[in-house]
């Protein structure tokens, strides 16, 4: 009887085990399958955590953190838009935290320098509240690349570009010519010392568009494609005439070829004395010259706003007479004798790199810079696309041409705080001023920070206070995109005399961006 008794407990402790057993079975299954559905624990049901863990508490979410400063657009990507013919998204990345407008920008060549970033076209400023995406609709047949920048970095001395950062290196093609039998070539190349350490190529290209040119130089003859190969390819550059040779830093005698290529094709070796390839050499003096340089014009370009131009240039040199004739022709000039009285605009400083020609009449217009004649410059040469446009700006004005005179700007040279707004750091006593600044316009408060500058102006005895409250007033209008009504401010004769470079800088921004 005991022994019965024994036995039906045991087999009720047994049954109770395999019941417990099973169950930890089970649970444990349920807890790998929802390991598997929920990685790393989270949002697991409730009974399911240790008994330590604070119920209802959640890992924090990692935010993405960017290798790149604050300030610089990153992964930029710019690819022809599907379905949709010339045109062309650019897309990029920005942090999240920083608040600013960025500037994307298009250009022929690849903007790899603060020099093509300052001379490359506006497509968009977009907020970085915004998404980093951009529609460059109804492009013509050509190569373009791209480069996004921040507002306030562009005025920097030194921009940060990165090579398919803030800026593409592969070029967007749009409408390539189908691949053919091409008979024609590359022909009449010249070579022209420009300075110590300057050359100027130039050459005949192919008719048609979409070609690329390579530009090689040796120290030696380039008449075979054995000598070809060992030169120093100096630059790739699309549907163009010319180059700029800016690396003769050695003395020496330098000799040069072009050759073309299709942009998706191969690139055509063949050469022809005295038309791919130059004869004879050209001798330049090296950067360690003691002669300097004379003044002379690199590059010239225009930008037409209703019935305004800003003109702006490069130049090179330290010596000689600094000022130029700036002017303006219907027809294309090619010898300095064409020029007439008529035709000269003003006489400017090339050293201020650009001017204004305001209150134009429609028309199509080239402009140019030519020394005065002398003795140093009596074998001045006009050069297309060097010292004049090489193609003519259409104008649509609504007034007759009166050119003011006393107008050139300065180059844009940055403060030390290493932007040219950092106005707020100035050692004028502006008292309040500085403050409502601090609470309005550095606060992003752009409406409360015109109210508030207005009222400054109408009570302050401070001509400095006033001539500033009225600059960022202007930068306000401009952070507001009412570039019209900043310019009306940007342009008054106190704003420029105590904010000079400032006022210069964001009247040209804000000209720019008028449509």
């Amino acid at each position: 009887m005991s022994i019965i008794k024994k036995n039906s407990h045991t087999v009720k402790a047994d049954n109770t085990m395999k019941i417990k057993n099973t169950r930890t079975t089970i649970l444990a299954a349920l807890a790998a399958i929802l390991l598997l559905i929920f990685p790393a624990g989270k949002l697991l049901p409730q009974f399911l955590y240790e008994e330590n863990n604070e119920p209802g508490k959640e890992e924090p979410v990692e935010k993405p953190v960017s290798q790149y400063p604050p300030y610089m657009a990153y992964n930029i990507k710019a690819v022809p838009v599907q379905n949709i013919p010339n045109a062309i998204m650019i897309t990029w990345e920005m942090d999240p935290e920083y608040i600013d407008d960025f500037i994307v920008a298009r250009s022929a060549q690849v903007i790899d320098t603060r020099e093509k970033a300052m001379g490359a076209q506006t497509v968009k400023v977009v907020s970085s509240k915004d998404k980093g995406v951009v529609i460059d609709p109804n492009m013509v047949q050509g190569v373009y690349f791209y480069a996004v920048i921040a507002n306030k970095i562009i005025t920097r001395e030194k921009i940060e570009l990165m090579e398919n950062v803030n800026f593409t290196s592969v070029p967007v093609v749009i409408s390539p010519p189908q691949e053919k039998t091409v008979r024609e070539e590359v022909t009449g190349i010249q070579a022209r010392l420009l300075g110590n350490t300057l050359a100027h190529i130039s050459w005949k290209p192919i008719q048609e568009k979409g070609f690329t040119y390579t530009v090689y130089r040796s120290t030696a003859i380039l008449d075979s494609a054995d000598r070809l190969k060992k030169a120093e390819k100096i630059a790739i550059v699309p549907d163009s005439s010319q180059y700029l040779d800016q690396g003769l830093l050695r003395e020496g005698t330098y000799y040069y070829a072009v050759t073309f290529a299709y942009l998706k094709g191969d690139e055509n070796l063949i050469l022809k004395a005295g038309e791919n390839y130059t004869t004879e050499g050209l001798y330049a003096g090296g950067e360690k010259s003691k002669t300097p340089d004379y003044f002379k014009i690199l590059s010239i370009r225009a930008v037409a706003r209703k019935d305004n131009v800003i003109i702006s240039w490069d130049y090179s040199g330290l010596k000689g007479n600094r000022f130029f004739r700036l002017y303006r022709t219907e027809r294309n000039i090619t010898k300095t004798a064409e020029i007439t009285e008529d035709d000269v605009i003003d006489d400017v400083d090339i050293t201020l790199g650009s001017f204004i020609d305001r209150n134009l009449k429609s028309g199509i217009y080239y402009y140019g810079l030519a020394p005065y004649e002398d003795s140093v410059y009596k074998d001045f040469e006009v050069v297309s696309g060097i010292n004049i446009m090489s193609n003519p700006l259409a104008v649509a004005g609504v007034k007759k041409a009166e050119p003011e005179k006393e107008i050139s700007l300065v180059p844009i040279v940055p403060d030390k705080s290493g932007e040219t707004g950092a106005i707020e750091k100035d050692q004028t006593e502006s008292g309040t001023l500085d403050e409502i600044l601090r609470r309005t316009f550095f606060a992003g408060e752009y409406k409360y920070a015109i109210k508030e500058l207005q009222r400054v102006i109408k009570t302050t005895d401070n001509d400095m206070d006033r001539a500033k409250a009225r600059l960022f007033i202007g930068r306000s209008y401009i952070e507001l995109h009412q570039y019209e009504e900043a310019v009306k401010y940007l342009v008054l004769k106190d704003v420029e005399k105590y904010f000079r470079r400032e006022a210069f800088f964001w009247r040209d921004f804000a000209f720019l961006q008028i449509k």
